[in-house]
Formats: structure tokens, sequence, C-alpha cells
């Protein structure tokens, strides 16, 4: 079993997330470890199609019914929650410990219900709180993310982008929960309203003393909110390391593509670009899965794939080059 440390909130052994689907199995998850320590940020980054909201959906347990296989370890202050059946899990985890923003808020919320009560609806089914209460606890959510409590009996469509990530935000944080997982949070929005959600969620992270997950593909957002950066690929995560070291100085040669292909605005840079395009996770490549695309790649890296090895400066990395 996985040591946790008494800062660790949250952690994963070889958690595996797999789908059956007409052209074969989809390795989406494919045994991912991670840490979550109280109170900070793990932000895990990679293109589209790495996986990523395929482990944000193997955490908070929202399964298709095409799982072919779903296993591992998912520890939860000490306890392993991937033991609870179905209905424990809703009880004691979904929305009271763990929440999470889904991507896309339009498509979180009901449209022919009022804000209020889709905000009142968790503490009406989770904690049997009468409608009258409830509502008045979703007018005080409202507030915490910075929207007049008069908005409560309005309907989505009459609310902007932005409100209405606010709103999906407030229902995530109604039951208090200690960690919120945060799946491209920004994705669909103009790029003040991302920077307005951005400081709203690092004012609630600090207030409300939060554990995120965030899960992102835009490097530059995550600077600004992640403590511990992950990177991931075709399924696997291949680099861990502090926000710190990660931005000046990642060790994976995938790590390395993403940071160079990203814009500065107040330095000369040469953008790059990884060639190719992320693997089908069907029949992923054998060895490391990132060898086709890797500049560096040598005879080992396309047979054998590399154990996560921990370096210097605490980054650990899954790499034959170290």
């Amino acid at each position: 079993m996985m040591q946790v440390t008494s800062e660790e909130i949250l952690s994963g052994k070889d958690l595996t997330l797999y789908y059956r689907t007409r052209r074969g199995i989809v390795k989406a998850v494919d045994q991912i470890s991670f840490k979550l320590k109280q109170g900070k940020t793990l932000a895990i980054v990679g293109e589209s199609g790495s996986g990523k909201s395929s482990l944000a959906n193997a955490i908070y347990r929202i399964l298709p019914k095409n799982v072919e296989k779903y296993e591992g370890e998912v520890l939860l202050d000490g306890v392993d929650i991937m033991k609870y059946d179905e209905e424990e899990y809703r009880k004691k985890v979904r929305w009271k410990k763990i929440s999470m923003v889904f991507q896309g808020a339009m498509n979180s919320l009901n449209p022919v219900l009022s804000i209020g009560f889709q905000i009142a609806e968790p503490l009406i089914i989770h904690q049997g709180m009468q409608k009258d209460e409830a509502l008045k606890k979703a007018a005080e959510a409202l507030k915490t993310v910075g929207i007049h409590p008069s908005y409560i009996n309005r309907y989505p469509h009459q609310l902007s982008g932005g409100m209405k990530q606010r709103i999906v935000i407030a229902m995530a944080l109604v039951l208090t929960p200690h960690i919120v997982i945060l799946d491209e949070p920004t994705s669909a929005l103009d790029v003040i309203t991302q920077a307005n959600i951005m400081n709203l969620l690092k004012r609630l992270k600090k207030e409300l003393k939060l554990s995120y997950i965030f899960i992102t593909h835009d490097l530059a957002l995550t600077s600004e909110l992640a403590d511990t950066v992950a990177v991931m690929y075709a399924g696997k995560i291949v680099e861990t390391s502090s926000a710190d070291v990660f931005y000046r100085n990642p060790k994976h040669p995938y790590s390395k593509g993403l940071l160079e292909s990203v814009p500065a605005l107040k330095q000369k840079k040469k953008i790059n670009f990884i060639p190719g395009e992320p693997p089908d996770l069907v029949s992923p490549p054998s060895g490391c899965r990132f060898h086709p695309r890797c500049p560096y790649a040598m005879e080992i890296c396309k047979k054998e794939e590399p154990e996560n090895k921990e370096i210097e400066g605490g980054t650990t990395i899954s790499c034959w080059l170290y």
C-alpha cells in the first residue's frame, strides 16, 4: 500500500481505467500514481487525447457503461475509497469530500431549473435540508463566488459564460469538500473572463483551504495555480515535479516540447512544436509511448517501457535518458 504522509490528502497508485469500443480496448488511464497535498494544487497537463479527463473521471468515479478495467488504489485521508461500493462512495465521498467542476459550464447546468435550486439540490439530497434553508445556503454560496444573491431565481440562459462558470464552482463548493477537481474550468471562456475565474479559484483556495486537481492543456494558465505539475502522455504520467522546477527546467522531452510551444510576451523566444500527434490509445506504441515523436529516442525506447525514477530536485520521471 502507498505510504501516505501527514500532508497528503489524496494519493493514487496504479490507477487504471480502460474502455471497451468496437475498435478494441482504449487504455485511457494506465497504471497512474499521484499525490495531492493538503491546501495545494496538482496540475495535470498534456495534449488533448492524453487521458487527463479520464483520470479525473476515474478519481471521481464517473464511469461509462463500457468500462473494461477499473482498478488500483485511491487513498483519501489514508482510506482506500476504491474499496467502497457505489452507494458508499456516493454517501461518503462524492460532493462531501471530493467535488468536481466539469468542462463546459453550460453542459453542467439544467436550462429549466433556477440556478438557486441547482446549487441547493445537493444540500437537499445529501444533507436532508429543507428547501427554504437550502436556498439560503445557496444564496451564501453565490456571494462566495462573487455573484449577488438576487440572481438566485435566474436561469442559466440569463447569465454570461463567466457567471455560469462561477455557478458551477458554487455548486461544487456548497457541501464544503476538501478537494475540488477542476476539469478545464476556463476552456470555453475569453481571456479576461479566464483571468477573473483564475483569481476566484486562487482566492477560494486560500480562504477555504482547498486542495485542487487542475486538469488543463494550457501551460500558461497552469503556472497561475499549480504547486505540482504532472505531465500526462498517452495514458501515462511521464514527469512530476514542483511547479518552480518544472517551469525553469523540465526534464522529459515531451515536457520540454510542451513548454517550447508556448509563446512568451516579455522575451524573445523561438517557438517549436512537437511533430506528429498523440498515439491511438487502442494500440499505443511499444516501449516508451513518446518514442515515435521524441528527438532523443534510442533503441531501448522502442522496446522497453521506462520505470518512474526520482532524480534531482524531487522530480519523478519516466524516461531512458535518466
